[in-house]
């Protein structure tokens, strides 16, 4: 059974999350502050973490890097600010979704299952390899060579879903599936030539990705 930590600080809304979650078969446990969200998150095994942003004692950003450090599980941020910054500052987080509120439940249950389909499965289910490349999509960590290179959250999904297709042609339009609105996100990166899209060992000596 998965494990989901809900870090939420008002009572009626983490209320809901959690009675959605219990529906839909989950494990659940609860943090009203950052500061017991941590602590939770560090003794028990989570699967995927339900992050509010502002919190007492620790705000949901410092959570969020800190779990960061030690362990790349899916992260869904919710808020009740629609400012670009804040959703520019998750994804640099590498926070894996972000939902603004009000939101439907039925939205958040959808983006949990999704995100546990895709990183569950046996340890070399998780690790993807080509020319040299190794992405661990559990930890979403990316090497080269055997040397760890950091990547956005964009750059991460990005590279995944060109080497879960390796030889197959990925239009734009077919990238939402594996990055939803990755356009809207960063449009420089629909004029990628085919030869970029096939070299990222390329990029990586260049010191960018992609």
């Amino acid at each position: 059974m998965n494990k989901i930590l809900v870090v939420e600080d008002e009572d009626i809304l983490r209320e809901v999350i959690m009675d959605y979650l219990i529906e839909d078969g989950y494990q659940v446990l609860e943090a009203a502050d950052g500061e017991k969200a941590l602590e939770l998150f560090q003794s028990n095994s989570v699967d995927l973490v339900i992050l509010d942003i502002v919190l007492p004692k620790l705000d949901g950003w410092s959570v969020c890097r800190r779990i960061r450090k030690i362990s790349g599980i899916p992260i869904i941020i919710l808020t009740a600010r629609s400012d670009e910054d804040d959703s520019l500052l998750g994804y640099e987080l590498r926070a894996d979704d972000y939902l603004i509120r009000p939101y439907n439940p039925r939205v958040l249950m959808a983006k949990v299952k999704r995100f546990l389909e895709k990183y569950s499965g046996t340890a070399d289910g998780m690790l993807i390899s080509a020319g040299g490349i190794v992405i661990n999509m559990r930890s979403r960590l990316v090497s080269i060579d055997g040397n760890t290179i950091n990547l956005t959250h964009t750059e991460f999904e990005i590279l995944a879903c060109l080497m879960q297709n390796k030889g197959i042609v990925i239009t734009s339009e077919q990238s939402e599936t594996c990055v939803p609105n990755w356009a809207a996100k960063a449009p420089a990166l629909l004029r990628l030539s085919v030869r970029d899209i096939n070299s990222p060992r390329n990029s990586y000596e260049k010191k960018h990705c992609f």
